[in-house]
């Protein structure tokens, strides 16, 4: 894990920053970083699209449940998700005689108020 400074590298004058954007810190995370066939690569990056759509179905489920109500970010969200597998299959399907292997790299950044 790596901890930074949200700020550092930033071109905006202090001055022009909101005074909460200044007490954060990010912490990142190395998720995917390799090279794989094709297959392979398809079928990571669908598992990870997959969990989010469940995760955001059992989100909505439960606000029904609990609330009588969905919780329309997760209702967009699984949309969007939805929308990205399909460009996922459709771009993988084309790479079927790819020789080389791709590469996949993910971050995720964490903003964590000091």
């Amino acid at each position: 894990m790596k901890a930074t400074n949200d700020l550092s590298g930033a071109g905006a004058a202090l001055q022009d920053i909101p005074t909460a954007l200044l007490s954060k810190i990010t912490h990142s995370f190395k998720l995917i970083d390799g090279s794989f066939i094709a297959a392979d690569a398809k079928e990571i990056l669908l598992n990870v699209i997959d969990y989010k759509i469940r995760f955001h179905q059992l989100k909505d489920f439960s606000g029904e449940e609990r609330f009588g109500c969905e919780y329309e970010h997760s209702t967009e969200r699984i949309a969007e998700l939805r929308e990205t597998r399909q460009e996922i299959i459709e771009l993988f399907d084309n790479l079927t005689d790819l020789n080389e292997p791709i590469h996949l790299n993910s971050v995720i950044n964490a903003q964590i108020p000091e």
